[in-house]
């Protein structure tokens, strides 16, 4: 039978092979060390794998102290089926949700025979990451289509000037142009807020990210109009807890704020996992959920189900990875932003306050 490799060395110099043809590398390699890496085998594996592709002629000679050269690149297309889901934090520790997201994703994609690979990387966390930087980090998979995750200004900066096919799995900020795809937070967090004013709620908190994400500025500015198209001056203004996600630091933020006279009756959280853990704090504090403070959570997640009282939470089903898959596989179907608007799921963890 053709095409059945007879060694770990020949199996890796086709996957080498395969990958240089589906446009993954142009011009060089990665570097041993790191190619070794992603494709898990040792370097002596590696090398011998690199010398049946110079035999063959795929790469040209070794040159010392330089990464190996692809002479094949009239074959090369100029795309990749490759998807590259960048994102700041590795897959271990990774929330559950976004891990999920990715297998999805991959589900959807591998019918199209695209394969998604995870890459996190510091420059998320750093505003003064250089433009060199971020060039080296892509130029491992120059044809990719690159899924900007949970991604800060600079970083969509970058990508929204180069030549790089990418899509962000976000809300854009102000004078970036980019395919995205994301929950539309400003609606979500603009009705919540009006479903808690409705209710008698006058003083409400949101909790956020601290590091600056363009969804949750968008949640925190709906917040701020569905107040003041409600009373404006007259009522109070909301309070924003905003911190990068650690337990402890969250449930610390909470005790400060419920032992003030600031205490919000109740609280808008724009991520599901910090609902959980403010939820389950809140409770341990003694409060009663919604008796002495109201919650809802502008994401939801099938663990949210298992809650109670059952939170009362937004939705966009399955909708999110499927169109964002769409988006992959058919670029030009999707050029603009894509924000879908969740559906309210009535739950128990809002209370009606008595005047």
């Amino acid at each position: 039978m053709q095409g059945i490799p007879t060694s770990k060395a020949t199996q890796t110099a086709q996957i080498i092979r395969e990958s240089i043809q589906r446009g993954e590398w142009v011009e060089f390699l990665p570097g041993e060390r790191t190619l070794a890496k992603e494709l898990m085998i040792s370097r002596a594996c590696l090398r011998q794998a690199l010398a049946i592709l110079t035999q063959e002629k795929v790469l040209a000679p070794v040159e010392k102290s330089k990464r190996r050269s692809i002479r094949q690149q009239s074959d090369v297309p100029k795309q990749s089926d490759k998807v590259v889901f960048f994102t700041p934090e590795p897959a271990h520790r990774a929330a559950p949700i976004v891990l999920e997201q990715v297998a999805q994703l991959r589900h959807y994609l591998s019918k199209e025979n695209k394969t998604v690979e995870w890459l996190s990387s510091p420059v998320f966390r750093n505003p003064q990451t250089t433009d060199l930087t971020i060039q080296q980090i892509t130029s491992s998979h120059p044809h990719a289509h690159w899924i900007l995750h949970q991604s800060p200004q600079h970083i969509q900066q970058w990508f929204a000037q180069s030549d790089i096919r990418c899509s962000v799995f976000g809300s854009l900020f102000p004078a970036v142009s980019l395919p995205c795809i994301d929950i539309d937070f400003y609606s979500a967090s603009r009705h919540a807020t009006g479903h808690l004013l409705a209710k008698g709620h006058q003083r409400i908190g949101l909790i956020r990210f601290r590091s600056q994400l363009a969804g949750d500025n968008l949640a925190m500015q709906g917040m701020l109009d569905a107040i003041h198209a409600h009373g404006g001056d007259a009522i109070p203004p909301p309070v924003e807890l905003s911190h990068n996600f650690h337990t402890e630091r969250l449930t610390s933020a909470l005790d400060q704020l419920y032992a003030s006279s600031r205490r919000p009756s109740a609280l808008i959280i724009v991520n599901h996992h910090h609902f959980i853990t403010s939820f389950t704090h809140l409770i341990s504090r003694g409060l009663q959920v919604p008796k002495d403070v109201s919650l809802i959570s502008l994401s939801h997640d099938s663990i949210l189900d298992c809650f109670s009282p059952l939170p009362t939470c937004y939705s966009v089903g399955n909708r999110l990875i499927r169109n964002l898959a769409q988006m992959i596989i058919n670029p030009a179907s999707q050029t603009k932003p894509a924000l879908l608007i969740p559906e309210l799921r009535s739950g128990k963890t809002v209370s009606l306050i008595e005047v």
